[in-house]
Parts: structure tokens; sequence; C-alpha cells
């Protein structure tokens, strides 16, 4: 018996319908659901994410308990891993499987990556399982792509680089993560979240800000030549100059074409989405954040429409481009009235977003050609709002993805007006090709969502009518002040797509093409990110504006400029690159990693820094009960801020499957008691009221009220 595990349960019943293992099991007959899939001499199991998680420090030594910034740095002599609290069922299912004696060779069916390779060696070495094992390599579930890897199983083992790699990547972020956060937050005295990736993300936002905050906008003249069916353009920075231009403009009153030159263009369809584009879309169009589309595409997977939306790619594999092309003619069938072409348009042109080569873990994002043909119309219609929107903008992207080139004629002319010279450009469309896609797009967006504002404009170029070098037109001139203006602040979309390209501006070609498909976090974590350092009070939300806060500006004014440059995730990821080629050793890399963390350490120790003046203040919910510090607001809980020294005192956010607002812990912490809170829900599932009560202990606890005498 082979024992297959994939990284997740979709997969994993994927493989089972590929290769007849479909008869689900359960490991405990006393357990929901079932834990395994069976047949034809396989066991088809999965994890959910990561099961096994590195060791926290006060697990080595519970002196780590302590803040002590004279314990740092930590750096354990071997590494020691556990079992994720929330995942524990799930790994003891795959234990027991690993287990039986049965059972003579495992298959890592895990994401075809550097993550995918790391789930399952941490689960294997936590099993301390030592049976023979293969790796299957498929970037598509469809089931000949299955099937097709497992003829060509490769020995386990050939992937020990890529797990190497995998390795110093989650050792090296735990010792920047651990260390740098206690550092800072001791000497600083307020909780400061570092990490090698939140850290540069939060200095980009701060960069942005202090851009715009030390722009000084610049007068310019703007010069307009008005032929009546065409303008023309001209810039000058001096008024003078330009007011004596347009003057002597209009008492010419002619302009002269000086030179006409028309080129044919052709302008080529969008890749397919991968995550961060599909992300980027939404918040433009729609205004979604990052989490928000994430959340939605998964529905959309789990209920089978969309594939699976973790994706850095934006190309099919040739399997999957086969499945593709054959749901085409269904989808035309249910949208034909909003989609511009034809079936057999978009299936001439299926080669285009075919290339094996950029699809690793997952092919791009489509409609799932798996499923779909079981869908209506009105099925996809009767979805949410929201649902509905982002499966539209997935099929869209995929048919303006498989339509023919736009083709326009670009026209430049210049004009001579009284000594000054005028440009005029001009663009006619001779066929729109995939722009009418999603031109499409946005019409139907725009009926639906009503966010017409959230669109983007039409390049709307004029038309310049046929002329000659040499021929004449009646012109009147019309001078305009004009200021230039400071960069933008970032939206989700805007930081989206610096986060992606972050690292690559490096004068080393090597790291460059580290860095090609890279950036800081990957497609799957962006969205986490964002929210994190949200969450962690850097950025705040103005509308779309992403705004950093003091605490950010702090941070980054106190930060070590290694841990904020984006750059360091370049070094990082071009080393990483090394050792999963084989090329260098996994020690050397962590060595390197243990001594820029060390010197960072000896620096802040010795010049003993202090805070800006007001920098750290960090919105609290009141005074700590118990010792007397700040209550801080954080993902999770209201937490003091003594707990790395030992305080404890904490309100959770979640409490009896009720939200517990800040006013609600304030109040809570400021006289003891919560006004009544209506809807908490018990462990039988019965609903109830009642009041959250600061006990003598200063744990939490109800009190219910009276009820009423009959």
């Amino acid at each position: 018996m082979k024992l297959i595990i994939s990284e997740k349960n979709s997969v994993a019943v994927e493989i089972g319908k590929a290769i007849g293992a479909t008869r689900k099991e359960k490991v405990d007959p006393g357990t929901k659901g079932y834990d395994y899939l069976e047949g034809n001499g396989y066991l088809v199991s999965w994890c959910v994410g990561h099961l096994i998680r590195l060791c926290d420090p006060d697990e080595y030594d519970p002196k780590y308990k302590s803040w002590d910034i004279d314990l740092l740095p930590i750096i354990p002599s071997q590494f020691q891993t556990k079992i994720a609290r929330e995942t524990n069922a799930r790994y003891k299912a795959l234990k027991i499987l690993m287990d039986r004696d049965d059972v003579n060779e495992l298959i890592c069916a895990t994401d075809a990556g550097r993550e995918g390779e790391l789930i399952f060696r941490l689960v294997y070495n936590q099993a301390r399982c030592k049976k023979p094992f293969k790796r299957l390599w498929i970037s598509s579930v469809a089931p000949d792509s299955i099937r097709a890897g497992m003829d060509t199983l490769q020995d386990g083992h050939a992937y020990d680089d890529l797990y190497n790699a995998a390795v110093c990547r989650q050792r090296a972020d735990w010792l920047l993560g651990i260390n740098l956060t206690r550092l800072y937050t001791k000497v600083y005295d307020t909780k400061l979240r570092i990490g090698r990736v939140k850290t540069p993300t939060v200095s980009l936002i701060v960069q942005r800000d202090q851009e715009i905050r030390n722009f000084v906008k610049q007068p310019y003249y703007s010069l307009t030549a008005d032929f009546g069916n065409f303008k023309a353009y001209a810039k000058i920075t001096d008024k003078a100059a330009a007011n004596a231009a347009a003057s002597a403009g209009n008492a010419a009153g002619i302009g002269t074409v000086i030179s006409v030159t028309a080129t044919d263009k052709k302008e080529r369809p969008p890749h397919l989405y991968d995550l961060t584009t599909l992300q980027r879309d939404a918040n433009k169009l729609l205004g979604y954040t990052a989490k928000q589309t994430l959340d939605i595409a998964q529905t959309l997977y789990e209920k089978k429409i969309t594939t699976y939306p973790r994706t850095d790619s934006a190309f099919l594999t040739s399997d999957a481009a086969a499945g593709v092309s054959k749901m085409l003619p269904h989808l035309h069938g249910m949208f034909h009235d909003i989609l511009p072409g034809s079936p057999d348009i978009w299936s001439d042109n299926i080669d285009s977003v075919i290339n094996e080569a950029k699809v690793s873990d997952h092919h791009a994002l489509t409609p799932d050609f798996n499923y779909i043909e079981n869908l209506s119309a009105d099925d996809i219609m009767s979805l949410p709002t929201a649902e509905k929107n982002v499966f539209f903008l997935i099929l869209f992207r995929l048919i303006a993805a498989l339509s023919p080139s736009r083709q326009y004629r670009s026209t430049l002319a210049h004009f001579d007006v009284a000594g000054t010279d005028y440009e005029a450009s001009g663009v006619e469309e001779t066929d729109p090709g995939f722009a009418a896609v999603q031109r499409q797009l946005k019409t139907y967006l725009q009926a639906d969502t009503n966010k017409d504002d959230h669109t983007e404009t039409e390049n709307s170029s004029q038309l310049l009518p046929p002329m000659a070098e040499g021929e004449q037109y009646s012109v009147s001139v019309i001078c305009s002040e004009k200021f230039t203006q400071p960069p933008s602040p970032y939206t989700e979309d805007s930081l989206l797509k610096a986060m992606s390209t972050a690292g690559r501006d490096t004068d080393d070609p090597a790291i460059r093409e580290a860095m090609k498909d890279k950036g800081l976090g990957t497609p799957a974590t962006r969205a986490e990110i964002i929210e994190e350092i949200k969450s962690n009070g850097y950025v705040t939300a103005s509308g779309r504006k992403l705004l950093p806060t003091d605490l950010a500006y702090a941070m980054i004014s106190v930060v070590a400029d290694p841990i904020k440059n984006p750059e360091t995730t370049s070094q990082w990821e071009y080393q990483l690159s090394l050792i999963q080629q084989g090329k260098a050793a996994p020690d050397h890399f962590l060595g390197d990693v243990i001594q820029q963390m060390n010197d960072i350490i000896s620096a802040v120790k010795a010049n003993t820094p202090t805070p800006v003046s007001g920098s750290f203040d960090q919105p609290s919910v009141g005074t700590c009960p118990k010792c007397g510090k700040k209550v801080f607001d954080t993902p999770k809980a209201y937490s003091c801020s003594g707990g790395r020294d030992g305080c404890g005192f904490i309100i959770w956010k979640t409490i009896a499957g009720k939200s517990i607002s800040s006013t609600q812990a304030e109040k809570l912490i400021s006289s003891g008691r919560t006004g009544l809170i209506k809807g908490f829900k018990a462990k039988s599932g019965n609903d109830f009221d009642a009041y959250l009560v600061l006990r003598d202990d200063k744990t939490i606890g109800f009190e219910f009220p009276k009820r009423k005498k009959k």
C-alpha cells in the first residue's frame, strides 16, 4: 500500500479520482467526516497547510518567557518543532496512516514548490517516519496531469536541496523575528513587531508618505493650441515666456505642420490572473481589500467555480489548457450576451497562455474547467454580489487573454505656432481585440456595483485628421498655470504592485534573476501582511489610501537599515536559490543571517537609544488592573504590554463566540464590568446574554442578568 500526502483536502480528492482511490475512510470510527481516501492500492490523505511549527523560545528554556535584552540573541543549538495545536487531529491521522504496517511507501504530493516541500518534510520528520518516499511534482490537478505525474515519480531525496532552502528560510525568519522584535520592544518599551517582510512593507509606505510631505509643488505653464477639431500642447516653465508665446500665437492665428508620423501598432492581450493581479484589479475596480478578494476567491474555489487562488503564475500548463479549451463553448453558452468573441477565436489563441516553465506550484486563476460544465448562468447570477463580481473578473480576464491583440494607428504631429513647437497625438483604433472584453467588463461592473468612480477611464486620445507637412490651420492659444503633483499615497492596488516588484532594483544580474518572480512576501501571504501591519498599528486606511501612523514612522526611524530594506529579501532569495540548486551550503546562509542579527543587536545595545518624544504613542484601551502598564489592542486580544514580563492580563477579542469591541474592553478595565452583551454562544449551541466582569484575580468572568420575577 502506498500513502499519498497532499497539501489540501481538495487536491487529495482530485488525486483520488485520477488514480481510483475514492472510498472515504476514517482512522477513528468515532470521528466526523473522513480522514483519507482508499482504492487501487493507494491511501490518499492531506495536510492543512503547515501542521508543524518551530518551537517558541520558552519551549527551549523557561527563562525566555522574560523578554530580557541581556538574553539576546536567542539561537537554538538545535531547532525543535512542535505540532500546531489547531491541526493536532490532522497530524495524528497522518501519523497513524504512516505507521500502518501495510504502508510500505509514501508519496509527497504537496504543492510543487519550496513551502510545499517543507510542509511534507516537517510532518515526515516529526513522525520519525523512515519509510521511503517519492515526489509527485505537478502544477495542475487535471486528471491527465496527475496520472502523468504518477508515471514519472522521482525519489523524494532528489528534492533535498529544495527542502534545505525552505528550512533555511523558515529558520532565518524565526531568528530575525524573535530576536529583533524582543530587542526593539524592550529598548523602546513599545511592542514593535519586526519581520523580514512586514518591516520593509511598512518602510515602503513611510517612504511614500515622506515623499508626499516633502514635495514642493512647482508651477509650469501649459499652452493649448485649439485647431477646432483637435488640439496640440506645449509646456513652458517660465510664466512671462508662456504668456508671450500665447499672445504671439493668437496674433498669428496660424499653425503650420512641421512633421507628422503615423505608425501601426499592436497591444498584446493581458496575461491570465495570478492572485496578486486579481487582488489589484479587485481593489481598483471594486474597492475590495486584498484579504477580501482572497477570501472571496477561496470561497469560489471551495464551491468548485474557480481554480485554486493562491497562485503566483499567470500561465497554464498544456494539460490545464486542454481543460480550459474544452469549457469555452459552455462559457459562451452561459454568457454569450456579454462576452465579446467566440469559442473558435478563443481556442485559436490558447497557445498564448501556455508556459510550462512559468508554472510552479499552481497554474493561473481561471473558471474551474473540471466542474464549470455542471453550472448554469443562473447558478452564477444567484451568487452573492461580491462572489459574482470576482467570478466575472476571472472570467473576463480569461476571455481577454484569449482574444486577439488590440490594433491601432498612432499619429504624432508637430506644429509651429509663432515660433513655438506644439505636439498633438492621436489614436485610431482599427481592431479593438481584447480591449472590447475589458470595456464590456467595466460596463458590467458599473451596472452591477454602481462604482463608476472606481473604474479606469478609457484612453480617449483624439482622432487627428489626415494632414501633411507644410499644411496650415487656423488656431487659438490658451495659457494655463498648472503645478507639478506629488506621488499618490499607496492603495492596496499600488502597494501589492510595489511588494511584488520590491528588491529587483539591483545592479547584480544574478540577484535580479533570483528576484524575477519574487518580491516582498508571496501572492498567498501579501494580503495577510497588509492586514497585519494594519492591526499592528503601523498603517491606517483612509478610504482607499494606506497611511503610516506615528508608530510606523518611529519604528522605521530606529530599525537597522538591512531590516527595513527590501534588498535584504533580494539577497536572501539569491542565496536561497543557490541552496535550492545545490550550489551553496545552508549553514553558510544561516551563519550570515546570525552574524547580521548579532551586529544589529550589539549596535543597539551599545547605543542605548531613546525613542523620539511622542512617536511611540500607541492607542490603548486602558491601564492594566494587575500591573499598571498600558493595555493595547492587538490582532486577537486586548493585551497588557507587561505580558512579556509575566503579567499575563488579557481580554480575548472573541469570547464564547462573541466579538468584544474596544469600547467594551475599555469599560471592563475602567469599571470592572461591561454593559449587557447579547448573543454569547454556549457549548450546547444555545445563545445567552451576560455582563463581562473582572474577577478578584483579574481574570474575566460572566455575570448573568437577574431574572424578572413573575
